[in-house]
């Protein structure tokens, strides 16, 4: 009997689909990549077996294509892979020393009006004209008169963290009164906080018993006045304290210089890196106060984005430096524009200052050592199977550089590519399914036909 050359319908569809699965159109990887895959390499030492951790270099960040770190891998010394992890590092307890503030005196029995104080566009307090009183008050140390009751005005506005108290020293003498306590987060709209004692008694023998902390509310607010009610020494200083906070371990700082734009109203930074940012600052570049706009973009051929806007400032006030506080921002984009508003300009390009947190590798010594930390393929994604969060137990050991950075230039394309497998994979299937319909067709004509004869 003659054999039908003609092919079967399962084994067209399975042929089918070993040609997809051959040139990999699962959406899975067929090779796992190697060392030499990435666009540059550390060497990296520590102890075999073990549990190791190493503060990313900075470099990491600069080669990386992948703004995830999704191309970052760990390799041993005959390039098999290895499980790692990348965490945020420990936080730190931290508190801040105790710190002397500048204080001025307000006379009158209601608080101040807005227009009794002046401030300048940072918000801080330069002079108190209400009262008669004219000109500034030195650190620790009140201006005019004394005349009866004073009260004091204290500027709170660039303290970070709130202080938890303040520690009133006060020239010397026995002393009983309270103190009445107003906040205001904007000069005018005064809130009361209460009324706290006062006093010290000092003895013929010596003794002494004292109550001269004021406690403070936890609630932020740019200006306090203390009030005195009752008779009292004069006031000599004021030191805040403050408690101990959390604060992120690990804060590095970067610098890039700006470029001006042909009109000098706009700058432009390249960090060059994918940060993981948690402020931005800038030197002024120009005129003591500059509004000025915030954007970035990940990639030069983009819009760009809004960020936030803002005040910088720097300048000297009794011997004392102030400057805005950093903008609090995250997006780890590596171009960065300030614009100014208002009719001005920069008299100089200004500089661009980075705070990121340093993340860590942690990663198993498995096989020999000394170990390979590749990065930088935009073409390569996260792994799959990395070090559990939940294996991290026990000592960590250090982990080192051993060896200098080997930069073969980038790998892949950073801008994010349509992922063509899926459609690829259910066109097969499409065409598969066409295909078994027609021969399904076909095989039906066949057999009408053969029973018609």
């Amino acid at each position: 009997m003659k054999r039908n050359s003609k092919p079967r319908p399962a084994t067209l569809l399975l042929a089918l689909w070993g040609i997809f699965a051959r040139q990999g159109l699962w959406g899975q990887e067929q090779r796992i990549p190697g060392p030499g895959d990435f666009g540059a390499t550390l060497e990296i030492s520590g102890r075999e077996g073990s549990l190791m951790i190493l503060e990313l270099p900075e470099t990491v960040y600069r080669r990386a294509e992948r703004q995830d770190l999704g191309d970052l891998r760990v390799f041993d010394s005959d390039g098999a892979p290895v499980p790692f992890l990348i965490v945020p590092p420990a936080p730190v307890q931290y508190t801040p020393p105790p710190l002397e503030l500048p204080f001025f005196i307000w006379k009158e029995n209601a608080p101040p009006r807005e227009a009794d104080i002046e401030i300048n566009a940072a918000g801080t307090v330069i002079r108190i004209t209400g009262s008669g009183i004219s000109g500034t008050a030195e650190t620790g140390t009140a201006s005019g008169e004394r005349e009866g009751p004073e009260s004091y005005i204290l500027d709170l506005h660039e303290l970070f963290p709130v202080p938890a108290s303040l520690s009133l020293n006060f020239e010397e003498g026995n002393f009983s009164c309270q103190a009445e306590l107003f906040f205001a987060r904007k000069l005018g709209d005064w809130r009361g906080a209460g009324v706290q004692p006062l006093a010290r008694y000092s003895s013929s023998d010596g003794s002494r018993v004292e109550r001269t902390v004021l406690e403070l509310p936890e609630a932020e607010s740019s200006y306090l006045l203390i009030s005195i009610r009752g008779n009292a020494p004069r006031l000599k200083t004021v030191t805040a304290e403050f408690k101990s906070i959390e604060m992120p371990g690990k804060i590095r700082e970067s610098r890039v210089q700006g470029r001006l734009s042909e009109n000098n109203r706009e700058a432009f930074f390249d960090a060059g890196a994918f940060y993981p940012l948690r402020s931005v600052d800038f030197t002024p570049g120009g005129p003591d106060f500059l509004n000025v706009e915030i954007s970035s973009r990940f990639r030069e051929n983009e819009s760009w984005h809004y960020e936030t806007s803002g005040l910088l400032y720097m300048f000297t006030s009794e011997g004392r430096v102030h400057r805005n506080k950093p903008f609090t921002l995250v997006s780890p984009a590596p171009f960065w524009r300030l614009v100014l508003r208002g009719e001005v300009s920069f008299a100089s390009p200004p500089e661009l200052i980075l705070q990121w947190e340093a993340k860590e590798l942690v990663f198993l010594g498995k096989g020999r050592g000394p170990w390979t930390l590749a990065y930088g393929n935009a073409n390569i994604g996260p792994p799959p199977d990395t070090l559990a969060s939940g294996a991290i137990q026990g000592e960590l050991f250090e982990a080192w550089v051993s060896g200098e950075e080997q930069y073969r230039g980038r790998q892949g394309e950073t801008a994010p590519k349509t992922d063509y497998q899926p459609w690829l994979l259910w066109g097969s299937l499409a065409a598969s399914a066409l295909v078994l319909t027609g021969l399904a067709v076909y095989t039906g004509r066949s057999m009408l036909k053969q029973k018609e004869k």
